[in-house]
């Protein structure tokens, strides 16, 4: 029997109500120009503009046959599958024939990935489940530099509102991986383990973090847990992210807490490695408590101390005893059209083994007194009008930073949580006192304008040296640009000779869109001729008793950009350098494919880095249902 477009519609509503009634529980959605239906077999042959929608599956051909079995709707013919209800330009998946069984399986024969309908991949069967349900993940191919060819699957499982995906693979020169990744609301957990007999045995990877809060009236409780680990010179070797392969130690830590008003109590245990170590033992590990207090100084300051106490067990060595202390107090006023603001912070690490001691302390003060001046400017919008800031500023610093015992070398030994640099010991006094400007112009209540300082004076460096300075700070935030820079430069002396300290981060771009608008971001940091102390005070680098930032000298720089060409292809790369060597530490580059509605991406990678051989190369799918 042949029917007519309009008459087309009833028979298949008809038809899929049935197939409803009988074998599915959702509806199925078909639309054609043509239709041919047997009565007797249950079939339907469609024809022109053939549409069958059982989301999240969305299936279009230009010719199909639908019959119903006992397991769903079985369809045939050289159609194409999509994720959402759009075109699907310029990503596909082709078929010659699926089984639609809702709420959520799909099963194709002969499935291809197109590109602008041009197979790039086949496989003889794949079964597609919605995300909701458990079901298979994409095939995983790589080639991983030096070690070869990976080929690996995986399998997707939700449960009770979270998601585990398990995966599993093998490399063609022998060896296999396996991961393990969960996700919740709360919480993200990896763990991956690979063996590769020919480059270096066996690595695991742990990443996991995550926290969950109880209000219990006047007491809120937490715990929380945060494990970084690449054990095994394996699991370092592998990675392909820079940033990963360079930090120098595994750490983790697991605690309790409870907070009652300003008082916070916490407890737990925490660990330390040298990254890359052996898979199943730390380097240190033990528990820890720690005390922290803050509140407010009136309307005109507030202040801030926390201790923490901690015995780390060393593997074939013994135990060591670990303390940190930090306190801060910021005051914040005006002497009549003066404003003013001091601050004083300290912080300090201790430790002893039973042999031998040391401690490390740094203390840093600020004072400085400005006179603001303000103008507004009308921007048809009163509550928030264009207002123009300009302050002549005079400043006075210190740091000094001191180290007694045998601290350093314990540190170094035990591999302390104090830092995750390398540990060194900076001592010393450094000053520097200004005079300088700033200047402010932007709309406060949308968060978008820029400011720059400006200062010169002197300073007196960690052996006494008094030179000149000149110091300087940009800041710009707005929707499409943001910068942060502060530097300094000091002149040469008789017994000295000029330096510089530099911290640049900047940002052309829109992230709070998502990431679907073009970026560029870049950070430059620089310390020449400068002393670790002297650096931090001039830049107002963190305050670390370890030297920590700008601990080394030289000139690191690197850059990020991510430019969507069109609707449905973007690339994004990544380089950073050592400038000072010339010497390339990592460069990462993709480029991204996906449909216009933005349900279905692909994405082919490479990547190379410092102290892996090779180049790795490999793609991933993404299936976002609507």
């Amino acid at each position: 029997m042949r029917l007519g477009s309009f008459a087309a519609l009833a028979a298949l509503v008809a038809f899929a109500r049935e197939a409803r009634a009988q074998t599915m529980p959702e509806d199925l959605d078909i639309r054609a120009d043509k239709v041919e239906v047997d009565i007797h077999l249950r079939e339907l042959e469609l024809h022109g503009h053939v549409h069958a929608d059982a989301p999240p599956f969305h299936l279009s051909a230009d010719e199909l046959k639908l019959h119903r079995t006992a397991h769903g709707i079985i369809v045939e013919g050289d159609g194409r599958l999509t994720f959402c209800p759009c075109l699907g330009t310029p990503l596909s998946l082709g078929f010659k024939s699926v089984t639609v069984a809702p709420p959520g399986d799909l099963f194709m024969t002969s499935p291809r990935l197109e590109i602008f309908h041009v197979p790039v991949f086949w496989l003889p069967w794949f079964w597609l489940r919605a995300p909701s349900r458990v079901g298979l993940l994409p095939p995983e191919i790589a080639w991983r530099g030096t070690d070869g060819l990976y080929i690996g699957g995986g399998v997707h499982l939700p449960w009770a509102g979270n998601v585990i995906d398990l995966r599993g693979g093998g490399y063609v020169d022998g060896g296999f991986a396996v991961d393990m990744s969960a996700k919740s609301k709360e919480t993200s957990t990896r763990v991956r383990f690979d063996r590769l007999e020919q480059r270096g045995g066996n690595g695991l990877l742990v990443d996991a973090r995550g926290a969950l809060a109880r209000d219990a009236g006047p007491i809120d409780t937490r715990v929380a847990w945060d494990f970084d680990l690449l054990r095994g010179t394996r699991g370092v070797a592998a990675t392909t992210e820079l940033d990963a392969a360079a930090r120098p130690f595994d750490v983790g830590a697991a605690e309790a807490s409870a907070r009652t008003g300003s008082f916070v109590v916490a407890t737990g245990v925490r660990m330390a490695a040298l990254r890359g170590g052996d898979i199943l033992f730390a380097d240190a590990a033990g528990p820890y408590v720690s005390v922290g207090h803050d509140a407010a100084l009136g309307s005109i300051g507030t202040y801030d101390a926390t201790i923490d106490a901690s015995v780390l067990h060393e593997t074939g060595v013994g135990s060591l005893a670990l303390a940190h202390a930090e306190a801060g107090v910021l005051f914040a006023g005006h002497a009549s059209i003066i404003g003013l603001r001091a601050s004083v912070r300290g912080a300090a690490d201790a430790a002893a083994d039973g042999t031998q001691d040391g401690a490390i302390g740094a203390a840093l003060a600020r004072a400085e007194a400005t006179l603001p001046m303000v103008r507004s400017f009308d921007t048809g919008e009163r509550a928030d009008p264009m207002r123009h800031r300009i302050e002549p500023v005079l400043a006075v610093s210190a740091l000094a930073s001191d180290s007694s015992g045998a601290l350093p070398s314990i540190a170094a030994r035990s591999l302390s949580y104090l830092s995750e640099s390398a540990i060194t010991s900076s001592s010393g006094e450094a000053g520097i006192a200004s005079a300088g400007v700033r200047s402010a112009l932007a709309r406060w209540a949308r968060g978008d304008g820029f400011e720059v300082e400006a200062h010169a004076g002197g300073v007196i460096d960690d052996i006494g040296v008094a030179r000149g300075a000149i110091r300087w700070r940009a800041v710009a935030g707005g929707p499409v640009v943001g910068l942060s820079g502060e530097g300094a430069h000091v002149f040469s002396s008789k017994n000295g000779s000029r330096g510089d300290a530099v911290l640049i981060r900047a940002r052309v771009g829109a992230p709070e869109r998502g990431g679907s608008g073009p970026m560029v971001s870049a950070y430059l940091a620089v310390r020449d001729g400068v002393d670790p102390v002297t650096a931090r005070l001039l830049t107002d680098a963190p305050l670390e008793p370890a030297a920590g930032l700008l601990a080394t000298t030289g000139t690191s720089a690197g850059v990020r950009a991510s430019v969507p060409w069109t609707r449905w292809l973007a690339t994004r790369g990544g380089l950073d350098m050592d400038l000072t060597a010339f010497v390339v530490t990592g460069v990462t580059g993709s480029v991204e494919l996906r449909d216009t509605c933005g349900c279905f991406r692909i994405r082919f990678n490479a990547a190379h880095r410092l102290g892996r051989d090779g180049v790795d190369v490999w793609a991933s799918i993404d299936l976002v249902t609507h």
